[in-house]
C-alpha cells in the first residue's frame, strides 16, 4: 500500500497514522502468526480450511435447475415428480459416505435406540428400504442423513468438561457438506430431517448460536417444500400416494415445530435463548397449525409400519384415548407453549381489557394442567408441608419429554402473575382475577418445583444409570429442571421447606446425569453454581457434618458423666 493510499485509510477510519508523507511504501517483513491466520483465513473462505477432515471443492455451483417460477410465479411453476431436486455434481456425497464408512446398519440402530425414542420423525420401513436399494436418487440424501445420525448418536463425553463437541471433526464435516448442500441446489426431505439432527446436536451440546440459526434453516427449507401446510402452501414437489411418506413429511415439519418452541423460550426463563417475543420483529421461526392440521399418528402403530389414524391438533374431543401417541402430545405440548408465549407477549403490550387477557390465562392454566394430568403428572394438591416426596413414587414410563414443555409453559404462565405487584400502569384497580390467578400461580410454582419436576429429574436419572445404548435421554427436559431448582432456592431461603431443598438435590443429580450425555447438562450446573443454588446443598451438607460431630461428642461426654 502507497504512503498516499494508507494516510486516506487513517483519516477514513479517525486514526493515528505513522505513514510519512516521503514513505516508499517498503515495510517490514510481515509477522509470520498473523501471516499463517492470515493464509488460514483465505483457505477458509475458499473451503478448503487447514487440515481439515473435510476439503471439499470450493467451486460449488448454485444449481441452475431449480425453477425460479416457483417464486416469481407459482401459478407457472409445475411440481417435480421426484423427490430429491439435486445438482449433477454432488462433491460432498462421496465425503459423506467416506465419513460414515460402511457402519450404516449400526448408526440406524443406534439412532433407533437414542434420539428416535423421543423424536420419530423418520418411517424405519422407508429408511431401511432406501438404504438396501440401489436407487441413485436416495443416495444422496441419505449419506447426509447417515451422517448426522452418527453426529448425534456419537461416543458419550468423557467427562463434564469436555468442550470438544463444537470443535468435533465428525461435526465441522457434518456441517460443511450439509452447507454446500444447501448452496448447490440440493433440496429434498432428507435434507431437512439432517439439519433437524444438526440442530438437536447443538442444542444438546449448548453450541449457540448455531442451534438457534439451524432451527431456521431447517423451517425454511421445510416452508420452501410445502411441509408446513400441503393445501395452501405451494407445493415444490407432487404430494405422495404413499401414507408412510406423507406421515413422515408431517412428522418432520413438527419435529422443526417442537425444537422451534423450545428454542425460543423468553430469555427470563431460559439461559440460552437468543430471542424473545419481547423484541420486536422477531418472530417463531413456524408458524402456528392450522385448523385442519393433523397430530402425529400413534406411534405404536407407526413403528409397527402399520396405517393409523391422524387426530386433528385443534380438537375438542378425539376418537379415542390410545389414539393420541407419545409423540403426538409433545406436539400439544409445543403448541400450548407456543401459545403461552403468545399471551405472555400481549401482556408485555398495552392492556385494553384486563378482564380478557385475564381470562385467557385462567384457560392456559387449564388446559396446561389437564394436559399434565394425561402425561401422567400427579394432579395439583396442596397441603403445605404434606407433599408427597419425589421419591414417593416409583419411577414410571411416563412421557417425561411432553412433560417438561408442559412445565416450561406453566412456568412461563405463572412467573407472569405470581407477584404481588400488578403488570399494569400504576394507579389502575386490582380486580378478583388477578388475586385468583396470583393464587393459582403461586401454588402451581409450588408443585412443578416441589414435586413433579423433580420427578421428571428421577426419571432422567435412573434413565442414564440403566444399561442403554447412548445417549438415553432428551435434553429437552434441561430447561424446566433448571428454572424449578431456583424456584426451590427461592421456597427453601423463604420458608425452610426441607421438601424444596430435596427438589434440588434431585434436580442436581438430574443435571449431573444429563450433562454424562449432553453437555448442556453441564452449563446447566454452571449456571445454577452462580444463582448461588448449590451453596444451598453446599451449606445443609456442612450442618449435616456438623450435627453428628455434637451428637457424637454429646454421647460421649454423656457416658463420661454417667461413669463420674
Amino acid at each position: 500500500m502507497s504512503a498516499r493510499y494508507a494516510i486516506q485509510a487513517c483519516r477514513a477510519c479517525r486514526k493515528r497514522c505513522e505513514y510519512r508523507p516521503g514513505d516508499t511504501g517498503t515495510e517490514p517483513a510481515p509477522d509470520t502468526d498473523l501471516a499463517s491466520r492470515l493464509h488460514d483465513l483465505e483457505q477458509l473462505l475458499q473451503g478448503k480450511g487447514p487440515g481439515d477432515l473435510m476439503s471439499l471443492p470450493s467451486d460449488t455451483k448454485v444449481n441452475s435447475s431449480f425453477p425460479a417460477a416457483f417464486f416469481l410465479d407459482p401459478d407457472h411453476y409445475s411440481k417435480f415428480g421426484q423427490y430429491d431436486l439435486s445438482s449433477e455434481q454432488l462433491p460432498w456425497v462421496e465425503k459423506a459416505h467416506v465419513l460414515v464408512q460402511d457402519d450404516w446398519r449400526q448408526v440406524c440402530e443406534r439412532f433407533l435406540s437414542t434420539i428416535y425414542t423421543w423424536l420419530p420423525m423418520i418411517s424405519k420401513k422407508r429408511l431401511y428400504s432406501e438404504l438396501t436399494s440401489s436407487n441413485p436418487d436416495t443416495k444422496a440424501g441419505n449419506a447426509l442423513f447417515l451422517l448426522s445420525m452418527k453426529l448425534c448418536t456419537g461416543k458419550p463425553l468423557q467427562s463434564a468438561d469436555d468442550s470438544s463437541c463444537a470443535d468435533n471433526e465428525l461435526y465441522s464435516a457434518a456441517r460443511q457438506c450439509l452447507f454446500c448442500a444447501e448452496s448447490g441446489g440440493y433440496v429434498s426431505l432428507r435434507l431437512v430431517q439432517s439439519l433437524v439432527l444438526l440442530a438437536v446436536y447443538e442444542m444438546g451440546h449448548a453450541i449457540y448460536p448455531a442451534a438457534y440459526l439451524t432451527v431456521g434453516r431447517a423451517a425454511r427449507l421445510a416452508m420452501v417444500i410445502g411441509l408446513h401446510n400441503t393445501k395452501l402452501a405451494t407445493q415444490l414437489f407432487v404430494l405422495p400416494d404413499m401414507w408412510s411418506l406423507r406421515e413422515e413429511q408431517g412428522r418432520t415439519w413438527w419435529a422443526i415445530f417442537v425444537l422451534d418452541k423450545y428454542e425460543v423460550l423468553p430469555p427470563t426463563l431460559s439461559p440460552y435463548v437468543l430471542v424473545s417475543l419481547g423484541s420486536p420483529g422477531l418472530p417463531f421461526a413456524t408458524p402456528d397449525p392450522s385448523v385442519d392440521h393433523l397430530l402425529p399418528s400413534n406411534d405404536r402403530d407407526w413403528n409397527n409400519g402399520v396405517i393409523s389414524i391422524n387426530e386433528p391438533v385443534l380438537a375438542q374431543s378425539f376418537h379415542a384415548a390410545n389414539s393420541i401417541g407419545r409423540f403426538a402430545r409433545t406436539c400439544q405440548a409445543a403448541h400450548v407453549l407456543g401459545k403461552t408465549m403468545v399471551h405472555i407477549n400481549r401482556c408485555k403490550m398495552a392492556i385494553t381489557d384486563v378482564t380478557e387477557v385475564l381470562s385467557e390465562a385462567l384457560h392456559l392454566h387449564k388446559a396446561l394442567v389437564a394436559l399434565d394430568t394425561s402425561l401422567g403428572g400427579p394432579s395439583d394438591s396442596f397441603q403445605g408441608e404434606g407433599y408427597p416426596s419425589p421419591d414417593s413414587s416409583d419411577v414410571e414410563d411416563m412421557n417425561y419429554t411432553a412433560l417438561s414443555i408442559c412445565c416450561s409453559a406453566r412456568y412461563l404462565l405463572y412467573t407472569q402473575y405470581a407477584c404481588n405487584e400488578s403488570n399494569r400502569s400504576a394507579g389502575q384497580e386490582r380486580i378478583a382475577l388477578e388475586a385468583e390467578a396470583q393464587q393459582l400461580s403461586i401454588q402451581g410454582m409450588e408443585h412443578l418445583s416441589g414435586v413433579l419436576v423433580p420427578r421428571i429429574a428421577r426419571h432422567m436419572e435412573h434413565m442414564v444409570a440403566s444399561p442403554a445404548v447412548r445417549p438415553s435421554v432428551s435434553f429437552v427436559p434441561g430447561h424446566s429442571m433448571y428454572y424449578s431448582a431456583i424456584e426451590c432456592a427461592c421456597f427453601y431461603k423463604e420458608f425452610d421447606n426441607r421438601t424444596m431443598l430435596d427438589g434440588i438435590k434431585q434436580i442436581v443429580q438430574g443435571f449431573r446425569a444429563l450433562q454424562t450425555e449432553w453437555r448442556v447438562g453441564a452449563e446447566y450446573l454452571a449456571l445454577l453454581d452462580k444463582e448461588h443454588v448449590l451453596e444451598l446443598l453446599e451449606s445443609e451438607c456442612q450442618d449435616t457434618q456438623r450435627g453428628t460431630c455434637i451428637n457424637v461428642q454429646s454421647r460421649r461426654f454423656g457416658n463420661g458423666c454417667v461413669k463420674a
